[in-house]
């Protein structure tokens, strides 16, 4: 996880791929603050409440 998380530091713009089944979930592995991602790109089934939390920390939507 260290050298992912290099990457990610070391990125210009981060982009995490992500269905909205996973949003607001807890898991085994974190990569780092939600202020690391620049761009999530989801599906169409993410929740308002969801979409305005990213919003609120910076996080451009691309729902695919």
């Amino acid at each position: 996880i260290c050298v992912k998380r290099a990457m990610i530091e070391s990125a210009n713009i981060v982009y995490l791929v992500a269905d909205s089944t996973k949003i607001g979930k807890s898991s085994f592995a974190s990569l780092g603050a939600l202020s690391l991602i620049d761009y999530l790109i989801t599906d169409a089934e993410i929740k308002q409440e969801e979409i305005e939390m990213l919003q609120q920390n910076d996080i451009k939507m691309i729902i695919a």
